[in-house]
C-alpha cells in the first residue's frame, strides 16, 4: 500500500533526525507550518531536532537537485508507534540499498514526536512489573 505524500501533520510536533547518511544533498521539506517552512538540507551543523508548529502542515523526504530544487525521494516508508518514552511517534524513512561495488544505504529517517498533550499525554512508566526472579 502506497503512503500518501507529503505527510500531513496537525499541531505541534518535534521533528528529530534519527538517522541521516553523510551526503550534503539529502533534505526534508516542510510546508504550511507557522515557523519552519522550507527545505532543510542535512549539512553539518543542522540541528538534530526542529519543533514545528501549525494548524496543518506537511513534511516530505528527498534531496536537493543541482538546480537547488527539492525532489521527492522515490523510496518512502511510514510507521506510527505509541509508547514510552516518547509516546505518539511517526517515523518517516527514505533509506534504500543502492548497488555498486558494495552495499550503500542512502536516505533519511525522521522521528516526528507529537507535542500536543491532549493527544499525547506525558509518558508514565508502567507501574505493574510482573517479572519473576527466582531467589
Amino acid at each position: 500500500m502506497a503512503v500518501e505524500r507529503p505527510v500531513t501533520f496537525y499541531g505541534p510536533w518535534d521533528v528529530v533526525i534519527a538517522e541521516a547518511d553523510a551526503f550534503d544533498f539529502l533534505a526534508f521539506e516542510i510546508r504550511g507550518s507557522d515557523n519552519a517552512d522550507g527545505i532543510h538540507v542535512l549539512k553539518e551543523g543542522h540541528p538534530p531536532s526542529l519543533e514545528v508548529r501549525g494548524a496543518k502542515w506537511t513534511l516530505d523526504l528527498g534531496a536537493v537537485s543541482l538546480q537547488n530544487e527539492f525532489e521527492q525521494s522515490r523510496y518512502f516508508n511510514r510507521k506510527t508507534t505509541s509508547g514510552p518514552p516518547r509516546g505518539l511517534t511517526v517515523t518517516l524513512d527514505s533509506h534504500r540499498l543502492t548497488g555498486g561495488f558494495g552495499p550503500l544505504y542512502l536516505g533519511i529517517r525522521l522521528d516526528c514526536v507529537c507535542l500536543d498533550e491532549t493527544l499525547n499525554p506525558p509518558q508514565i512508566p508502567n507501574p505493574y512489573d510482573f517479572t519473576y526472579e527466582p531467589t
